[in-house]
């Protein structure tokens, strides 16, 4: 899943907890421009980052502690998430098995 709403994820992410529970996607990409973020007065990137902990993601391209030290600054980070059922592709529980239609 890619997500680009300019400064908005959170508010997104939050309005798609059924999507992340019932689908659950394997991945998820997205940018964060931390002056976007300021600006639209949006949720901190590290309430985003809880918030995907919660439903079982795991990020793959930062560390937090990368993306806590951008958050003050003008940075833009590209973001990479991995579900933590991705590497269990035979489970039902899996993102594959949710995301994908019965054969």
């Amino acid at each position: 899943m890619k997500m680009d709403v300019e400064g908005f994820e959170h508010l997104a992410l939050s309005g798609a907890e059924e999507l992340l529970s019932k689908y659950t996607p394997c991945k998820l990409m997205m940018e964060f421009h931390t002056v976007l973020l300021r600006t639209a007065g949006a949720a901190s990137p590290l309430d985003t980052i809880r918030l995907l902990q919660h439903h079982g993601y795991n990020i793959v391209s930062h560390s937090e502690n990368e993306i806590e030290m951008a958050a003050g600054g003008d940075a833009q980070l590209d973001l990479e998430w991995e579900h933590s059922s991705m590497h269990t592709a035979d489970s039902p529980d899996s993102c594959y098995q949710k995301c994908m239609p019965p054969p």
